[in-house]
């Protein structure tokens, strides 16, 4: 786990190409970071988090598969849901307790490979707690939340939304729910979906999720097109969207705050007492755009 050529991690931004103003995708690059070889190892250590709900879409033919024999009613109607920014704004404690849970159903695989539930959970604790980046040659740590970029985040998110998935499947009005990633298809009722978004945004603190309505019978999701026929089943179809337009994007990473692309205030900084010389201030990482 020892790494013998350190550095700071960098922020850096993917443009978004095809939102808006072309906002940017806030990564950690840690490949020299201080934990890399310790979260590296938490990695391999953690069995499958895939199917830790039974409510997750892994690809294109599992989503065909959900809707293929699915028929809807006239109250109802296709949606689409998905948290902003899930990465940064995990709360941790959250993430601690969800990842100790399921470790403790997952125990006799620890046994098998002579671990203990309390130092794999220490070892993610310390990950989490020691999450900071260089911007503008000034050192950052992030508060709350996970990093883009760091082996350990995706675990992080698929067993925190597992335990989203399993409240929101219980809420009155939600016929279907399949989740990829931080994106959700559902079928809901019409008629309770303002209740349905107050119940989710209050699930989870931190966790917000924006919808997205089918239009005259039609919703996109993983690059297929679901529409919906008259007798309310779901035909399927290739769906592109049009992320070219007159926009061009180089195909580098843009490191936050170079002479190419600035942030544009896409992360909002909050720093807590005064910055001292070779101590980091505090990053509160809220972003205005949806990762």
């Amino acid at each position: 786990m020892k790494l013998k050529d350190v550095a700071a991690p960098l922020f850096k931004g993917l443009p978004k190409i095809h939102k808006e103003g072309v906002p940017l995708r806030p990564i950690v690059s840690g490949f020299k970071a201080p934990t890399r070889g310790l979260a590296d190892w938490l990695k391999k250590q953690v069995p499958s988090t895939s199917k830790v709900s039974g409510l997750e879409i892994r690809n294109r033919k599992e989503l065909l598969d959900k809707v293929k024999n699915l028929r809807l009613n006239d109250h109802e109607i296709m949606v689409s849901f998905d948290v902003k920014s899930l990465f940064t704004n995990i709360n941790r404690t959250l993430a601690l307790k969800e990842l100790k849970e399921y470790f403790e159903v997952k125990r006799q695989d620890c046994v098998n490979k002579g671990l203990e539930i309390n130092e794999i959970i220490e070892g993610f604790r310390l990950c989490l707690d020691n999450i900071y980046f260089r911007y503008r040659d000034k050192f950052y740590r992030q508060k709350d939340g996970t990093a883009m970029g760091c082996p350990t985040s995706m675990i992080i998110a698929d067993i925190v939304m597992a335990s989203v998935d399993k409240k929101a499947i219980l809420i009155e009005g939600i016929k279907v729910w399949g989740r990829y990633i931080d994106d959700i298809f559902a079928v809901i009722r019409k008629e309770n979906l303002n209740e349905i978004m107050v119940m989710l945004n209050n699930l989870e603190r931190g966790i917000e999720f924006t919808v997205e309505i089918e239009r005259e019978g039609f919703l996109s999701f993983l690059d297929v097109g679901l529409t919906r026929k008259v007798d309310g089943s779901i035909i399927t179809s290739v769906f592109r969207q049009d992320k070219t337009g007159d926009k061009i994007s180089c195909t580098k990473s843009q490191t936050v705050g170079d002479n190419h692309h600035d942030w544009n205030g896409n992360l909002t900084l909050h720093m807590t007492g005064t910055e001292q010389e070779g101590q980091a201030p505090v990053l509160s990482s809220q972003e205005n755009n949806s990762l």
